[in-house]
């Protein structure tokens, strides 16, 4: 049994952090975003810059490391289990949950109120129609890349040295 890796969850805490952090100043910037605050707040261009550089690339690779720990101690078919239950299910939740008030508000003009809106959410794709994972596109890729990239995984696993 490997001993667990503190300094990768630490890490992970701390992108999602920046993530959060991110989402936080867009709303402020003055980047185009979906929601928009009337009041911009141009010291955070700098710190935005830099967190958008350097956030995706560090937790995709970070993602990659988790599934380099998770293969190495999983068969493949609990792996797919794995990645299902820890993306999958939280992508449908998001979608339902929380990206769904997003377009709302995005679109309120259109809508009665958000109990109009919801039936609606399902019609067309974004951003012509109503459906979207926005924000969550993250979960998507990874859990599509997760799921392709698996055979080299595993390939690789199966040549590769022990030291």
């Amino acid at each position: 049994m490997q001993e667990r890796r503190f300094d990768i969850d630490w890490l992970r805490i701390f992108l999602i952090f920046s993530v959060f952090l991110f989402h936080i100043g867009m709303f402020f910037n003055g980047w185009d975003w979906h929601l928009k605050n009337n009041v911009r707040v141009t010291a955070i261009h700098p710190l935005m810059t830099f967190l958008h550089n350097w956030r995706m690339p560090m937790l995709f690779f970070i993602s990659g490391v988790g599934t380099y720990f998770a293969l190495g101690k999983r068969g493949t078919w609990k792996y797919v289990g794995e990645r299902h239950k820890r993306l999958f299910i939280p992508l449908v939740f998001g979608i339902l949950i929380l990206v769904a008030p997003q377009v709302y508000l995005e679109r309120a003009d259109h809508y009665k109120n958000y109990f109009d809106f919801y039936p609606h959410f399902f019609e067309g794709s974004y951003p012509k129609g109503n459906f979207s994972w926005h924000h969550l596109w993250f979960i998507v890729y990874l859990l599509i890349y997760s799921m392709l990239a698996l055979p080299f995984f595993l390939l690789m696993r199966k040549h590769e040295k022990r030291i």
